[in-house]
Formats: C-alpha cells, sequence, structure tokens
C-alpha cells in the first residue's frame, strides 16, 4: 500500500494571520531549542567532591595606633554653641579625666 502524503495548506490559507502566528511560534521554539542546546554545551561542571576545601589562613594584627580612637568615646548630652553650661563644664571634666589616664592605657 502507498502511503498517502497530506496536502500540503494552499498560499491562501498561509497568508493568514493565524497561520503566520503559528508557523512563527514553531520558529521561536526551534531558535529556543537551539538556544538551550547552547547554553548546556557552553555549561562548565567541576567535580569538586574530590578536593579538599582548606581553611583561608587569616592573621589578624592590632597595631596601637587603632586603639587610641576607643578612648575619645563620647559619654553624655551634648551642648552647641555654649548652649548649655553645666554640660559643657561637665563634658570638659571627663576630657580631663581621659587624658590623665591615657598614658596609663598605653
Amino acid at each position: 500500500m502507498e502511503k498517502k502524503e497530506p496536502k500540503k495548506p494552499s498560499s491562501r490559507l498561509l497568508g493568514m494571520k493565524f497561520m503566520q502566528r503559528s508557523l512563527e511560534k514553531e520558529v521561536q521554539e526551534q531558535l529556543e531549542r537551539e538556544r538551550k542546546r547552547v547554553i548546556s554545551e557552553a555549561e562548565w561542571v567541576l567535580d569538586t567532591k574530590d578536593i579538599e576545601i582548606q581553611k583561608p589562613k587569616i592573621q589578624i594584627e592590632y597595631q596601637p595606633s587603632y586603639l587610641a580612637f576607643t578612648a575619645d568615646a563620647t559619654v553624655g548630652r551634648k551642648s552647641f554653641k555654649s548652649f548649655n553650661k553645666q554640660i559643657e563644664v561637665d563634658r570638659h571634666q571627663i576630657t580631663i579625666t581621659t587624658t590623665k589616664l591615657i598614658p596609663f592605657l598605653l
């Protein structure tokens, strides 16, 4: 028995918008498959199961110049442009005592 080939659609039928959309959809699917194939071929896979991961060696070095900044911490309230005299007097006393103690800290 002979196999009958299906009839091809006429040029008028192929010219209709819904047929053009279906052909365009097939072309887009083909391009998407090709794009996925290219991406899968370009993807690298490393076998890291056999590699032992070492912890990074970190060396911390403390320099005394950085430790001097801790003594300058602001304590209490602030007063701007001599607005509150008592706060400025207290602040002045605190700075005097801390400057006396700094040589003992270093």
